[in-house]
């Protein structure tokens, strides 16, 4: 089957002309869609790093994109945010996500999470904050586990022999099953 739409220009047909020949175009579209319809992904995809040396949970601007950022208390206290090779990194304020991460079954769960929104920089979730929240991460060689009340939340797999990273998928506000009245 062919994907897609064809779309033929309307022909303009001399009036003076006895004969009219007249050829049926059919349009062809994916099943189950509307013609003219854009795609926008439910969610996006971020890879998230289990810090244990981050202050706060931080985010790119560019994985939060359409997400409201709010001033936040960390910005009206000035307070920016310094990479490994010791350049500052711009703070835009916070912003607050929700999300779909996974257990070690491969289960997805929703969890909401506010992040520092920051230039430039990988996502990251600081181990302290999330001690402090009343969650507790387990680490091993090979991955870390945060917990509730004794009920795993979340895995994060190690990579590349140092980093735990897990891959979320972070609610799309443009989608319409996510978008704001009004919006």
């Amino acid at each position: 089957g062919v994907e897609g739409a064809l779309v033929v220009p309307p022909v303009e047909v001399p009036t003076e002309t006895p004969e009219v020949e007249v050829k049926v175009v059919e349009v062809v579209r994916p099943p189950n869609r509307d013609l003219n319809i854009a795609e926008v992904p439910k969610y996006t995809l971020c890879t998230v790093v289990l810090d244990s040396g981050a202050g706060a949970h931080v985010m790119g601007v560019k994985d939060c994109k359409g997400h409201p950022v709010k001033e936040s208390e960390m910005q009206r206290m000035g307070a920016s945010f310094k990479a490994a090779n010791g350049t500052t990194i711009r703070h835009h304020g916070e912003v607050e996500l929700k999300l779909l991460v996974k257990d070690s079954k491969g289960q997805k769960r929703p969890v909401t999470s506010k992040f520092e929104a920051a230039d430039d920089t990988k996502a990251l979730w600081s181990v302290g904050r999330i001690c402090d929240g009343g969650l507790t991460s387990d680490f091993n060689a090979t991955r870390a586990v945060i917990r509730k009340d004794g009920e795993e939340i979340m895995v994060f797999h190690r990579a590349n022999g140092s980093l735990y990273t897990a891959e979320v998928e972070i609610e799309n506000p443009d989608h319409v099953d996510f978008r704001r009245q009004g919006a």
